[in-house]
């Protein structure tokens, strides 16, 4: 008899869009597992894992993974990308809106006290309750054939236990379980998330608008900030994103947009 996850896998690769499609209970890291198979599958390909031995996060950053955390990577084949080179970096906030509308729709009506609004932020980023609830992780491969693709690594926190969680980690990081009180169904949660990957990234390769959609979200949006860029560190008021994916960050000087780029803080 099958289980809720092969059930959900089945699901998702009869929809057609994906063509391969796997859950394995622990490996180093998503994307790395990934990388290691490109060769052997067609894509898209889904990898997933109730655990992560080595998970990473941007600039070589460890990734937590603990039990109840969603991990998977989706492999995009660069067949899905848009013509235009100017809009190929936006992957990375066109996932950020279909992890935020999933979490949205999953966590909204049965949040303790009230709506909290689940928000985005630069460049790949998603919080609840001013707390950190989801990264995305966004490598580039290329196949022994010479075809690209995009290693799109995602966690999201669902039934995440932050008691037993390192301190720094518990106090800037929170899961649906903590917000909600209630167990997120994980086979489900993935099915939802997958099918709004899939029209996100529709959406990106035609160039369909999505700029309200981030900025709606944009949680530093009026704050001032302080990032360190290739060219050195900027503070200054953050005015939200443009439509190429810069963020735009106004000191007493100058507007300055800013194409990549490590938020230190915020306030």
């Amino acid at each position: 008899m099958k289980n809720d996850s092969e059930r959900a896998l089945e699901a998702l690769l009869s929809s057609g869009w994906l063509q391969a499609a796997y859950w394995s209970p622990e490996v180093d890291s998503t994307n790395s597992w990934a990388r290691r198979d490109l060769n052997q599958v067609a894509l898209p390909a889904l990898f997933v894992a109730d655990r992560q031995t080595a998970g990473r996060g941007r600039s070589q950053n460890q990734w937590w993974s603990p039990a109840g955390c969603l991990m998977l990577t989706l492999v995009v084949p660069a067949s899905e990308a848009p013509l235009s080179p100017e809009q190929q970096p936006l992957l990375a906030l066109q996932v950020g809106i279909a992890v935020a509308e999933t979490v949205e729709h999953i966590v909204e009506p049965n949040l303790r006290g009230g709506l909290a609004h689940v928000q985005l932020k630069w460049p790949n980023d998603v919080y609840c309750a001013g707390k950190k609830l989801s990264g995305v992780l966004i490598e580039t491969a290329r196949k022994s054939s010479g075809d690209g693709a995009w290693l799109v690594g995602i966690g999201v926190n669902l039934n995440v236990d932050f008691a037993l969680a390192p301190s720094d980690v518990r106090a800037k990081a929170t899961s649906l379980l903590e917000q909600t009180g209630a167990e997120i169904d994980q086979p489900s949660a993935l099915v939802e998330l997958i099918e709004n990957l899939q029209s996100q990234i529709e959406s990106w390769r035609d160039d369909l608008p999505w700029l309200d959609r981030w900025s709606d979200r944009c949680m530093l949006a009026g704050k001032v900030v302080h990032l360190r860029t290739p060219s050195g560190e900027i503070v200054g008021r953050c005015e939200g994103v443009d439509s190429t994916g810069k963020l735009l960050v106004r000191d007493d000087l100058q507007l300055h947009e800013v194409l990549s780029g490590e938020i230190l803080k915020w306030h």
